[in-house]
């Protein structure tokens, strides 16, 4: 069910972003949903089996390194250190040759195998621009995130004084205050979630079409 939401809204972003790029100055939710069946379900099942995948290779390395942590009495994992350290960049590429290869083929109508390829290319030819964008809109997510996250420890002040108190009654309207200003909240977190979203998306799409109109 997630899928197929996120992408509903991942080819209403990247279509919209294109026809904004062409100069259309207003958009209408049907012309974002255009989506076309067989393109939605390539996007659906791209990202469902990338995701599948990438949990089930996570989930395969875990597994020996648990036992190679457990057998060392936990020294082996200061070993594993730079392998923890390496998933990083490599986590970082997949991520962003995915979100390119859905953008190459909302784009492009173009199967998955020629998306993930066309995307690979552009990526390998255009290397120093990607990690420029990965870093801007990491910074973005970051900063984002800790205003994001602020209002949620105003939030949690009357339940923590309640319970500090170490009374019921404190701690009984503490709970009911945090959680009345927890769902007045919610919200305003979900909205900002979907601006930083769509602002991400659509800077991606932005980046894949000027590259390949320089191809």
């Amino acid at each position: 069910v997630v899928n197929y939401v996120s992408t509903i809204g991942r080819l209403g972003l990247v279509q919209g972003t294109v026809k904004a790029d062409q100069g259309a100055e207003r958009l209408t939710w049907a012309e974002l949903l255009q989506t076309g069946g067989a393109l939605f379900w390539r996007v659906f099942w791209l990202n469902l089996l990338a995701g599948l995948a990438i949990g089930l290779i996570i989930l395969i390395s875990l597994l020996p390194l648990i036992g190679f942590s457990i057998l060392t009495m936990g020294i082996g994992v200061l070993c594993l250190i730079p392998l923890i350290c390496l998933l990083v960049p490599v986590s970082w590429l997949v991520s962003i040759w995915l979100e390119q290869a859905n953008i190459s083929m909302i784009i492009e109508g173009s199967s998955i195998s020629s998306a993930l390829r066309k995307a690979w290319d552009v990526m390998k030819q255009n290397l120093g621009t990607y990690i420029i964008m990965a870093i801007i809109l990491g910074l973005i997510g970051v900063v984002v995130g800790i205003v994001a996250m602020m209002p949620v420890i105003a939030i949690a002040i009357p339940f923590i004084a309640g319970a500090v108190m170490e009374s019921q009654q404190a701690l009984g309207i503490g709970v009911i205050i945090s959680l009345i200003c927890c769902a007045l909240y919610l919200p305003v977190l979900l909205a900002l979630n979907g601006i930083t979203t769509t602002y991400t998306t659509s800077s991606w799409t932005l980046t894949y079409l000027r590259l390949t109109r320089l191809a």
